[in-house]
């Protein structure tokens, strides 16, 4: 046996022991057979630590003196995911940075001990926790299923969690109240994040900027020079805020993997090993809130993986889909009608209909003009969309009108060269 697996071995043993891992989950494939193991939320050390688990992975906070992550676990492998603690989140409010969370005093960065800590303190100028909250996931939106999809459940099953917050003694931030939200999906090594202020002070705040997940993951390699491309470690890191992308990787704008620099002892002499997830917007958001306002960030989704094999990454992350976004196994029937006048869209949905099809898209370059609102154009569309339904199809229309010039008072400007474009 390698000390790797002895490692992972006495782990295993240990989580068996506490009851964090439980025997089904070691026993079954929760790829292949579904895990009914619900997710747990279980306080611990006298109401010291909080545990939310579902028996393929766990995730601990240390309440006090202030709420941070201490651990975070993959049980199906029985590796840890972080080496250190850090805040929960950062904001930046009318132009000055606030941790939310977080715990002063690790010093070795490379490992985090148990024993520590107890010993490690709060940092005075965050945000500091102040109560939580649990029940069920609740549904970001319905869905209003209309085609054939899968018979899967919406919203999943699992458990929220939500830990609310109080800005630090501050006269200018009183009546700030800042909440990060956790949801625990069962049966899938899965993770939701994300956080709201609420501001209810009587003048306006602004919020410049803000980092919504922050992990001292472990290094997924070691590296004594700089390499072209670093490996990050094995887990999915995505938000629902993508875009200009046709795959999770080209999409995702909101996963950062950058330096430690309290990571001091990392065997990569310009301490330059990618190894502290960072998940905020590519720019901003620099919105107001008004009084009475709330501002809710994007949710991050955090899939943890149990083996690099490319085949089951790929079928995990397909679970992950089907589980937050089941609406996407509807995957409709759809033919592409290059003409949008009446009589070839008619055509097209007589042939749909005949055939099977479920949708027609009258496509990029048809002539279909989604900005004319012209009475007698809209009523001509309202009519082929009326003989569609008589067939059972679906009628819709593709443009491109996004990606070229609008008006001086409509346009996308690209903030580094303060041009459309």
């Amino acid at each position: 046996m390698t000390e790797i697996q002895r490692f992972i071995a006495i782990k295993t043993m240990i989580l068996l022991f506490t009851g964090t891992l439980s025997r089904a989950a070691l026993d079954a494939d929760w790829l292949v057979t579904p895990v009914k193991e619900p997710v747990r939320i279980e306080k611990r050390l006298a109401g010291k630590e909080i545990v939310l688990s579902n028996g393929l992975i766990s995730r601990t906070f240390r309440l006090r003196p202030n709420t941070a992550t201490v651990a975070y676990d993959n049980l199906m492998t029985g590796e840890s995911i972080i080496r250190g603690v850090k805040p929960e989140a950062i904001v930046e409010l009318d132009g000055k940075k606030y941790d939310v969370g977080g715990l002063l005093g690790q010093v070795e960065y490379a490992y985090l001990k148990t024993e520590w800590l107890d010993s490690l303190t709060e940092n005075p100028e965050a945000f500091k926790f102040t109560r939580m909250e649990t029940g069920p996931i609740k549904e970001r939106f319905a869905w209003k299923r209309k085609r054939y999809s899968a018979e899967l459940p919406w919203p999943p099953p699992g458990k929220s969690l939500t830990l609310h917050f109080e800005p630090p003694p501050k006269k200018e931030l009183k009546g700030l109240r800042l909440s990060i939200h956790y949801e625990m999906y069962q049966g899938i090594p899965l993770l939701a994040k994300w956080l709201a202020i609420h501001n209810g002070r009587e003048k306006p705040v602004r919020l410049n900027a803000f980092i919504c997940e922050i992990l001292a993951a472990v290094e997924y390699e070691s590296r004594v020079e700089q390499p072209e491309q670093w490996e990050y470690p094995n887990i999915h890191i995505e938000s629902d805020y993508a875009f200009h992308g046709g795959d999770p990787k080209s999409a995702n704008k909101t996963t950062h993997w950058v330096v430690d620099p309290q990571y001091s002892t990392q065997i990569n002499y310009l301490r330059k090993t990618p190894v502290m997830l960072e998940c905020r917007p590519p720019l901003g958001p620099d919105v107001l809130i008004k009084p009475g306002g709330v501002f809710e960030s994007f949710r991050t989704f955090e899939l943890i993986f149990d083996s690099t094999e490319r085949e089951r990454k790929g079928l995990a992350l397909r679970r992950m889909y089907r589980t937050i976004a089941p609406w996407a196994t509807e995957n409709p029937i759809i033919m592409h009608v290059r003409h949008a006048d009446p009589k070839s869209v008619r055509l097209a949905v007589d042939q749909c209909a005949e055939v099977g099809f479920e949708m027609v898209i009258m496509t990029f370059g048809s002539g279909f003009n989604m900005e004319n609102i012209e009475p007698g154009y809209i009523a001509q569309m309202k009519e082929l969309v009326d003989y569609a339904h008589s067939k059972g199809i679906e009628l819709g229309g593709y443009s491109l009108l996004a990606s070229r010039r609008i008006s001086d008072e409509h346009d996308a400007i690209n903030p580094e060269t303060g041009k459309p474009g």
